[in-house]
């Protein structure tokens, strides 16, 4: 399945929360994808949560890196 063919998902035009999560560690996106997820609340909290989660994660990995 493509990243156009998730924004058309029935979750009224919002992609899935694994393409979010994908997203937030680094894939790119076309610009109807970006649009959306810019205006949609919903979309930015949630790419923002996945953001932080990652943050989260790399912190946690560097720290036992140095163990």
């Amino acid at each position: 399945m493509s990243v156009d063919e998730t924004v058309e998902s029935d979750r009224g035009g919002c992609p899935p929360p694994e393409v979010l999560e994908a997203i937030g560690a680094g894939m790119t996106v076309d610009q109807e994808l970006a649009s959306h997820i810019k205006d949609c609340p919903a979309c930015s909290r949630n790419l923002r949560e996945f953001r932080k989660a990652n943050a989260l994660l790399e912190e946690a990995e560097i720290g036992r890196a140095h163990v």
